[in-house]
């Protein structure tokens, strides 16, 4: 007669073997993946520089919502893994680095595209471009950490700081908003 509580030895092999992965040096764990940021969150990063990024280049409400998931999630995340001493500083700011050199030829490729002189819609067109590659294609693994929220809420925290931009006027926006703009 087979006892139906006994766990096959198997199972708690190959469990064991997960364990192991979770917990080697380059592993991080992620505890932000299903998070969902509050109402009163949303409305307090719906007025970031980022935000409004995505609003001069026309993309919708419903993106918007999920750049400001992805933004808050990978905020979340990051600070988590620098409180716990997980991720060092430097380490960090390499991937953000990567992520902005990932960025850089994509921007120019696009702004060096648009016509002379451009239209206020053609560069709202660039830009949606150059978003739709990091909102889709953009998939950069930090150590063994490949989770869509945390290169595209990188790439918002970027934006955010204004060191990238989607719009190709995004440098003289980030200017004329200075004295008021928030830093995360």
């Amino acid at each position: 007669m087979v006892n139906k509580t006994s766990i096959p030895v198997l199972a708690i092999d190959q469990r064991i073997d997960e364990l192991r992965e979770e917990f080697k040096r380059e592993s991080l764990p992620v505890d932000f993946k299903s998070t969902i940021p509050s109402p009163d969150v949303i409305a307090n990063l719906d007025a970031r520089p980022f935000v409004q990024q995505l609003r001069k280049i026309e993309i919708g409400g419903q993106r918007i919502e999920y750049a400001i998931r992805d933004y808050y999630r990978a905020s979340e995340q990051r600070s988590r893994w620098l409180r716990q001493e997980l991720l060092p500083t430097e380490e960090l700011d390499q991937y953000e680095q990567d992520l902005k050199e990932a960025w850089e030829p994509r921007f120019s490729t696009i702004v060096d595209g648009l016509p002379t002189p451009c239209s206020a819609k053609e560069k709202v067109t660039g830009g949606q471009k150059i978003f739709k590659w990091a909102e889709q294609e953009a998939d950069f693994p930090l150590r063994t950490v490949k989770e869509r929220f945390l290169t595209h809420g990188s790439f918002h925290i970027l934006a955010n700081r204004n060191t990238i931009g989607w719009h190709p006027d995004y440098k003289e926006a980030a200017v004329a908003s200075e004295p008021t703009e928030e830093k995360q």
